[in-house]
């Protein structure tokens, strides 16, 4: 009875009559499965080899949300092989589970992912930083910094607003802003007994121009 070329039995038997079947011996990473000769009937010298398979372990490739992204077989010490790298929109692969070579026993494994970021800078009107944020791509940016306050000008929102919904990528968002519209003002300078003395539009936040000083008999103009 010789496995792999090496003798674990030999025996004497009468024509005849059957040869007793010893303990195959244990291979790594195989099943016995049987022998090549019949021996329960020994007619003549006879060579009796073990025969072995290779054990066969199941190997499964899982994606985050549990879709099967490959299943192989793989023999005892074997390596799996690398399906395809899966994708995940607004996530980053980066890499599997587990181990998959030097296989001893079935294995399922997960893709691993890491959330991809952007970052967003906020510029003033001149082009000058006032402060970045980091969001999560896909995810929809709220923490706005307060926009500088600007004379004669009003803040009216941020360019590219619209990716703020849903953040797709690194970007620059820069203050937007409308010059303010100012409001005129009739200014009248009044003597003493109502006369008017000038009349004046003057717009909002300058100053009006005082008239010629007026005079009034037995009075000083202060």
């Amino acid at each position: 009875f010789v496995p792999n070329g090496k003798t674990i039995s030999s025996q004497t038997v009468k024509e005849g009559n059957a040869a007793e079947e010893p303990t195959a011996p244990e291979v790594t990473g195989k099943n016995f499965i049987g022998w090549d000769n019949e021996f329960s009937y020994v007619k003549s010298n006879l060579t009796v080899t073990a025969q072995y398979e290779d054990i066969m372990y199941s190997v499964i490739f899982f994606d985050w949300d549990g879709e099967i992204l490959d299943a192989q077989e793989v023999k005892h010490g074997g390596n799996a092989n690398e399906p395809a790298h899966p994708t995940r929109a607004n996530w980053k692969f980066t890499g599997w589970s587990k181990d998959f070579t030097n296989v001893t026993e079935p294995l399922s494994i997960e893709a691993l992912y890491e959330q991809e970021v952007a970052n967003v800078t906020f510029l003033d009107k001149d082009g000058n930083v006032i402060a970045t944020r980091i969001v999560n791509v896909g995810e929809k940016l709220t923490d706005l910094p307060e926009a500088p306050v600007v004379p004669e000008y009003t803040f009216v929102g941020w360019e590219n607003e619209l990716w703020f919904e849903s953040v797709p990528f690194d970007f620059s968002t820069t203050a937007l802003y409308e010059k303010t519209e100012l409001k005129e003002f009739t200014v009248q300078f009044l003597d003493h007994d109502g006369t008017v003395l000038s009349t004046q539009t003057v717009t909002e936040g300058d100053a009006a121009v005082a008239p010629a000083n007026p005079t009034w008999a037995g009075h000083t103009f202060t």
